[in-house]
């Protein structure tokens, strides 16, 4: 949408708008386009994996480390979720629980977790965007279950 149209839209929406409700601008400038963008590589991911949790056998609960908060909420019309991720979210969802967890110090036992799953995390452990502690061999720690 080029600078003109978006002025134009405004006025308009002005116009019709209620003048005792203030109206705040976010102008999105590049959303009027013919299909709605995605990001395929994460739409298909989580997709697959929620589709292989449908399939069975489920678990009575799932762990997730880090992964995304998408397949989280669809995991979670499963079977129960524990999410452990280093900054846990404020998640409000029925059958999930978050916690805190850093993955190159956890301590679980064998047999422990059913199932677990940790998509697109591993290469973003030890950078210390996310207040991690910087390691240039986090993700090389073994053996993280033992």
């Amino acid at each position: 949408m080029d600078l003109v149209k978006f002025k134009s839209d405004l006025l308009a929406f002005s116009y019709e708008a209620d003048e005792s409700i203030p109206i705040k601008s976010f102008p999105c400038l590049s959303d009027d386009v013919p299909s709605t963008p995605f990001d395929s590589h994460y739409l298909y991911h989580v997709t697959w994996a929620l589709e292989g949790l449908a399939r069975g056998p489920i678990p009575s609960r799932h762990h997730d480390f880090g992964s995304s908060l998408y397949f989280i909420g669809g995991a979670a019309q499963y079977c129960d979720v524990t999410f452990h991720d280093f900054r846990p979210p404020r998640l409000f969802l029925r059958n999930v629980s978050c916690c805190h967890a850093n993955l190159t110090e956890l301590e679980l036992g064998c047999g422990e977790i059913q199932i677990a799953s940790c998509m697109h995390v591993i290469e973003h452990i030890g950078l210390g965007r996310y207040g991690d502690p910087i390691s240039y061999k986090a993700d090389k720690v073994e053996p993280w279950v033992s």
